[in-house]
């Protein structure tokens, strides 16, 4: 392999590593909000909620995952811990903001899923939840 061809290889992986490292912390970023966020909201249902017997609580299960459980209800947020890059049929690509800098099209995602309560509190690991919501985070 040449000298020439090496140089281009080494400078792809420099900069779509570096890329990619700079996706992943601005995902790091809002997750780490997105969980701020939720500890507040747990405060300020709490407080302004009648009924103690409805649950409200916030669980940071670990450094990708949050709970809101609500009622009979759990709100799952759950980083993925990779970047991916939207495939080229996908119509975001075809939007201005990507047209204007591929780059953008790199994000991480965080997902948002809504299951039932009593599935975390008894372990069914076979209850089906239900994708809400995904946050896309680019650089």
């Amino acid at each position: 392999m040449s000298l020439q061809k090496n140089d281009t290889i080494i400078g792809l992986i420099n900069e779509k590593g570096k890329l990619n490292n700079d996706v992943t912390d601005a995902t790091m970023e809002v997750f780490t909000l997105t969980k701020k966020v939720l500890l507040f909201l747990e405060k300020t249902i709490k407080q302004n909620i009648a009924d103690t017997r409805i649950k409200i609580q916030y669980k940071d299960s670990s450094a990708f995952e949050a709970q809101l459980f609500i009622g009979d209800d759990i709100l799952l947020f759950l980083m993925h811990t990779n970047a991916f890059i939207f495939e080229s049929s996908n119509a975001i690509n075809n939007s201005g903001y990507i047209k204007a800098d591929k780059t953008r099209a790199l994000c991480g995602i965080i997902s948002i899923y809504n299951f039932l309560s009593d599935s975390f509190r008894y372990e069914r690991k076979n209850d089906v939840g239900n994708l809400i919501a995904r946050i896309f985070v680019n650089r």
